[in-house]
């Protein structure tokens, strides 16, 4: 019996290695871009590009206004921040450890799912919860943050001042990998922001190291520009349509910036190498219009959390092609690199577990069956059989209880994924 549980031990481990290390890695290693060999002496010129990892907490799904009256809830939502956390980690884990060598790294908003609403607290907390997440893709590795409405509102509700205070600027010149990286908070240029915010954003826009700054020039910012409503995504799209559906719906949500708006950053920006949004949950490549020539193509990223609507969450990689002789730039290529499906994920680990009651029911049976070839029974022999039959049932006894633990286990685990999920409706 010890031999078996050995085995099944080994087995689970194996099965929990390659699902929350090896595909991660896998998914990374085949879509990260590849460094010319001769350029590697030339310092580090990838960055890597996350967007709306939206921390699970008490305010996502409207999750605590909903359910926090049920016993047991906080277990749920302790769950679920646990299962948020750890998609994460082991997708940054994964770009530590077969990623290229990164220059820096940026997130283009929506941090924290409840932050906007969050107490002192709960905001100290969930930055946290954020850094400690990064410090897994390299401690000594900068991180740069664009912030998104779900951080710091939008209109005249807008506040960012903790923001910046913990996460850095939301609007800055960056220079890294050789690369002019402009981050901005569009959304304060909107006429219905408090008119101090407002001010010091339109300073910044028309400011001269941004009209200095050296090409390669790229433009981060949280919610995608605005577009003409036949405009199309292209086919990395997985949901939601093929296009960004120009909506202004809500208290605090718009799925694209204002077309005045659009228009003023790039005229103010121009020329720009590409542009890099997030937001809307789900891939989107766009190419904007020129005056005289095409415009900068703008990509907009997935979310890197499996638990924001989308079935294909991702990252990014801006890699920078350079002359191997002076390392001088030359062009900029954007890849998406998409992570695995978790919920075929549950589904490998459910089906692994009902494997493995099966197997520890065949294995309690055949240990504790009473022989009975013979016809004719001594008293000895029946005494052996009766105790044969008393272990059996303790064991039967033992596996009902274990069976009962992974069914609570199973139940508590799938109940809060169907309630998460069930509440989702795509707020933004």
């Amino acid at each position: 019996m010890r031999r078996h549980w050995a085995v099944e031990l080994v087995g689970v481990l194996f099965l929990a290695f390659v699902c929350e290390v090896g595909v991660y890695q896998a998914a990374i290693w085949r879509c990260a871009p590849q460094e010319d060999p001769e350029t590697e002496v030339c310092e580090p010129s990838q960055i890597l590009v996350v967007s709306d990892t939206q921390l699970t907490d008490g305010y996502s799904y409207a999750m605590r206004a909903r359910w926090g009256w049920i016993p047991g809830y906080v277990m749920v939502e302790q769950i679920l921040e646990w299962a948020c956390d750890m998609y994460i980690r082991s997708a940054l884990t994964a770009v530590a450890s077969v990623g290229p060598r990164l220059a820096a790294a940026v997130d283009l908003g929506d941090v924290l799912d409840g932050g906007r609403y969050y107490t002192v607290d709960e905001w100290k907390r969930g930055v946290s919860r954020i850094q400690a997440l990064r410090s897994v893709a390299g401690r000594s590795l900068p991180w740069f943050t664009v912030p998104g409405n779900h951080d710091v509102d939008i209109d005249y509700r807008m506040k960012t001042h903790r923001f910046e205070a913990s996460l850095g600027l939301g609007s800055r010149l960056v220079v890294a990998g050789n690369m002019s990286i402009i981050l901005l908070n569009s959304m304060a240029l909107r006429a219905s922001t408090p008119s101090a915010l407002r001010m010091a954003t339109e300073a910044f826009l028309a400011s001269e190291e941004l009209v200095q700054a050296p090409a390669p020039r790229l433009l981060m910012l949280h919610q995608p520009l605005y577009r003409p409503p036949t405009a199309t995504c292209g086919p990395l799209r997985n949901a939601g349509g093929s296009q960004i559906p120009y909506v202004v719906r809500g208290r605090n949500y718009a799925t694209q910036a204002l077309p005045e708006v659009t228009e003023r950053i790039l005229d103010k920006l121009a020329p720009l190498d590409a542009v890099l949004s997030g937001d809307d949950h789900e891939p989107c490549v766009y190419q904007h219009a020129g005056d005289k020539e095409a415009g900068p193509v703008e990509y907009t990223l997935p979310t890197l959390s499996w638990l924001q609507g989308s079935f294909s969450p991702g990252l990014a990689f801006i890699a920078l092609e350079r002359d191997a002789g002076n390392c001088a730039p030359k062009a900029v290529t954007v890849a998406y690199c998409f992570l695995p499906n978790r919920y075929i994920t549950l589904g490998v680990y459910v089906a692994a577990a009902a494997l493995l009651a099966k197997l520890r029911v065949d294995s309690a049976f055949a240990f504790g069956s009473p022989r009975v070839s013979r016809l004719k029974k001594t008293d000895a022999e029946a005494s052996i059989n009766e105790r044969g039959v008393s272990i059996t049932r303790s064991r039967c006894l033992l596996l009902g209880q274990q069976l009962a633990r992974w069914a609570v286990y199973m139940a508590g685990y799938t109940g809060a994924m169907a309630c998460a999920m069930a509440g989702v409706d795509r707020m933004k």
